[in-house]
């Protein structure tokens, strides 16, 4: 089962997997994303993904490729976009 209220999150895992220094973040963003098999599971996955922006886990590293604040930045945008798919995630549960 595909979770299609996650797809913004690969998009962003996408603009930096040829990144050297990122993309082991991006693998981890597909890894979590593809294993979560349900709605549950999908809100899970964003969760993880949200508290893995912080500066003690993919925010505290050195991107070359990207200038100044913009790996931070880049966090910050990756962890609003999964609380908003986890929201995307609840509101579709509530419909149905």
């Amino acid at each position: 089962m595909t979770i299609s209220q996650l797809d913004p999150l690969l998009v962003l895992a996408a603009s930096i997997e040829r990144l050297p220094d990122a993309s082991d973040v991006a693998s981890e963003i597909k890894r979590i994303v593809s294993n979560a098999s349900s709605p549950s599971m999908a809100q899970n996955a964003c969760e993880q993904i949200i508290s893995m922006c912080n500066p003690k886990a993919w925010g505290d590293r050195y991107v070359s490729g990207m200038v100044s604040n913009e790996w931070h930045q880049f966090l910050s945008r990756l962890s609003d976009t999964a609380g908003q798919c986890g929201q995307a995630i609840f509101d579709a549960a509530q419909r149905n």
